[in-house]
């Protein structure tokens, strides 16, 4: 599969990036992508996340982010 920050993003993973990068607040991101309450909280760790983070931190969604 690869390093985690090159895991490819499934399609909810795909509209939070779209949602991020036009409203450039990841909670708001992650309500427009469909993902709950409990995941909201942690969007802010997936935007600031890169190689070599916590594969829970979701590290392949910040490095979609920074392309």
């Amino acid at each position: 599969m690869g390093p985690p920050h090159l895991q490819p993003l499934d399609a909810k993973e795909t509209l939070f990036v779209e949602e991020y990068l036009k409203l450039l607040h990841p909670s708001r991101a992650a309500h427009a992508a469909g993902y709950g309450n409990d995941l909201r909280d942690q969007a802010y760790r997936w935007v600031e996340a890169g190689e070599g983070s916590d594969p829970e931190d979701r590290p392949h969604i910040g490095h979609a982010i920074q392309m």
